[in-house]
């Protein structure tokens, strides 16, 4: 039993340490590499997060339609953190976009 907690006790810090090191790389990497680990549903839910911060609903397109299909749990999520934070549109966000 002590030797299966030993091994996998390597293997969760390894595992720690190679996550960290790839963030880190990523992070300070130029922005035309960070776009490209940006997942598709990024700016959907910046969108939807943008969108109930400032009308209380979820909508997409500022109010027009009322949408659904989403994890709850991270759209409040970044809905407060952009409420909080109320973030200017920079030029990484325009890179995004194209």
């Amino acid at each position: 039993m002590k030797k299966f907690f030993y091994f996998w006790s390597i293997v969760s810090l390894l595992t720690i340490v190679n996550l960290l090191v790839f963030d880190l790389l990523i992070f300070f990497s130029p922005e035309n590499i960070q776009v490209q680990f940006a997942p598709d549903d990024m700016y959907y839910y910046l969108q939807l997060a943008k969108n109930f911060a400032k009308f209380g609903q979820w909508t997409f397109d500022s109010g027009v339609s009322i949408t659904t299909g989403f994890h709850p749990l991270l759209a409040y999520l970044l809905a407060l953190l952009y409420s909080v934070f109320q973030p200017a549109l920079d030029r990484s966000f325009c890179t995004m976009l194209g």
